[in-house]
This record gives C-alpha cells, structure tokens and sequence, in this order.
C-alpha cells in the first residue's frame, strides 16, 4: 500500500471525527502510530506536532500517568499521539488509526480464571490462566484508518 508523511492526512482524521454530527464525541479522539511512522512524521520537520517531552498530557483523561509517560509522545491539534510497536508494517507503510472511545468495543464472556495442575514429571504444579473475550468496531464513523510512512531510523 501506500503511505503519506503529512500531518495534513491525520488533521483531516480528527477533523472527520470531531465533525460527526451523528455521535459527537470531541474530546476522546486519539491518534496511534508505529515508533517509525511517528519519527518519520518529526523528522519532515511537520508543523502541528507538539512533543510532550515527557510532560503528561491532561487532555487524555481516564489513563494513570506511568502508561501517558510511556506511550504519548506528542499531539497534533490537541489530539494525543500515541506510539505502538503491534501495529504490522508493510514494505515501508504502517497501519495506525484515529479515533473515539466509542469506536471499540470490548466484551469479556468471562474474566481471568487461574487453575493449577499438578504435573508430576515435573514435580511441580503447573499454573494455567483462561479468559474469553471478543472485540469489534463499533461505530464506523468514531474512527479513520491510517496509512503512514513507517522507515527504520538510521540516525
């Protein structure tokens, strides 16, 4: 696929998803890109990035300040950006996204269920831990897929 290096490509994002008049939602939208993608967007020298320098963002309500220190790394129209290295890269394109709480959802079957079995070729106990969960998308329009420029940095 091909990939774009503008921070005019996730303005028109975030534009697109704070314009939905079906379910507004301004304030939650966040923006997620692969480390690459992101120094790629800061090494164009792009007007609009604001990095954090390590300051926690209070815009981003609702997260604990360790997991804002470690992932935020900048914003763009107010909109944190966030990095994560699961997002696959493709040739030199990554995929990231743009979007709202409501854009996911997460349902749990059950939570996290811990047993132990005893495995005596081992002379031990063996701990075994199950979860059933599902997730999807759940309103379209509370989120864009990104496809942006993601080269190993050499300097």
């Amino acid at each position: 696929g091909t990939g774009t290096r503008s921070v005019g490509y996730i303005n028109a994002a975030i534009a697109n998803i704070r314009g939905n008049t079906t379910e507004p939602d301004p304030d939650s939208c966040v923006v997620v890109v692969h480390p690459f993608s992101y120094n790629d967007l800061a090494d164009t020298g792009s007007a609009g990035i604001i990095a954090t320098g390590g300051t926690v963002m209070s815009a981003f309500g609702g997260l604990n300040e360790e997991f804002a220190r470690k992932y935020v790394v900048g914003s763009i129209a107010g909109t944190p950006i966030l990095t994560d290295v699961n997002t696959a890269i493709s040739t030199t394109v990554a995929k990231g996204g743009c979007f709202t709480k409501k854009a996911v959802v997460d349902a749990e079957m059950w939570g996290f269920d811990m047993e132990r079995e005893n495995d005596s070729s081992l002379r031990g106990l063996e701990m075994v831990g199950t979860m059933c969960y599902g997730y999807g998308e759940r309103r379209d329009t509370s989120g864009v897929e990104l496809h942006i420029l993601a080269t190993a940095p050499t300097s």
